[in-house]
């Protein structure tokens, strides 16, 4: 039996200089996911690594630590202080961006079989 489902909608109230902060979050934000997707563009092997490990080897790659002093590509130069939230949920963005641009260049160049191609329109 199925179920009724309301929804609620409530308008956001933020003061005026809220709305700055907002636009320059999300000018860093993408930033930030730019620069991950040219980091993964420069090391094209991360797109096949699982989730997780594609997050820990590029955080490898970028993150300064004690452990990890001078990485190779460091974000810092982006921005300093970049929060472990904020800049995951950029990896992962720039990580779904950078498989679907590939996986659509590769297509696109013929590099996937008449039959791969016919078992992908059959999933949709």
């Amino acid at each position: 039996m199925a179920k009724a489902t309301t929804t609620a909608k409530q308008a956001l109230h933020y003061q005026p200089n809220q709305t700055h902060w907002f636009a320059e979050h999300q000018a860093l934000f993408n930033r930030v996911v730019a620069f991950y997707f040219q980091v993964i563009n420069a090391h094209e092997k991360l797109i096949t690594l699982s989730n997780q490990d594609a997050l820990t080897a590029l955080e490898k790659l970028t993150h300064t630590t004690k452990a990890n002093p001078d990485p190779i590509m460091p974000l810092h130069a982006i921005a300093e202080d970049i929060p472990a939230l904020f800049r995951r949920a950029a990896i992962n963005a720039a990580l779904g961006s950078a498989r679907s641009f590939f996986s659509q260049c590769a297509a696109s160049r013929g590099m996937t079989s008449p039959a791969q191609r016919d078992r992908t329109r059959r999933r949709f």
